[in-house]
């Protein structure tokens, strides 16, 4: 077979934009969280988690919501459920309805709370778990 044979039977991949900036992304994030967790260099994991959301917004990424709700805005801490943040159910409607419950993410470092809402009824889906669940 010559060349040009040899070419039209191999499988073209895919080609996925920005492969490497998302590979960075990852690396951050994981370690940051790592870091942050082991107590080894917590300064070291804030500011790789800060060092994420700049190199996102210079290349124009959109990050998934999962990786966003993991850092404290505030602060950029990543969240990690009772080493850097406390989370409780809340309920403040008369009837104490399920369809009313509020998640609450406290950040222990700066005390800047999140409130998402989880009730049953609300038909709300991040757009990411709509997609997983269609494909």
């Amino acid at each position: 077979m010559n060349g040009k044979q040899q070419g039209k039977k191999q499988k073209k991949q895919a080609v996925i934009p920005q492969r490497d900036n998302y590979s960075r992304l990852s690396f951050l994030h994981q370690s940051s969280r790592l870091l942050v967790s082991t107590g080894v260099a917590p300064e070291l994991g804030r500011a790789y988690a800060g060092t994420l959301k700049t190199i996102a917004k210079k290349n124009v990424l959109r990050l998934s919501p999962h990786i966003k709700r993991s850092i404290c805005r505030a602060c950029q801490v990543p969240l990690l459920a009772g080493i850097t943040s406390k989370t409780r159910l809340v309920n403040n409607s008369k009837l104490q309805t399920p369809h009313n419950d509020i998640l609450v993410v406290e950040c222990m470092v700066c005390e800047k709370k999140k409130r998402y809402p989880v009730g049953k009824e609300t038909g709300s889906e991040l757009w990411v778990d709509k997609a997983k669940r269609n494909n």
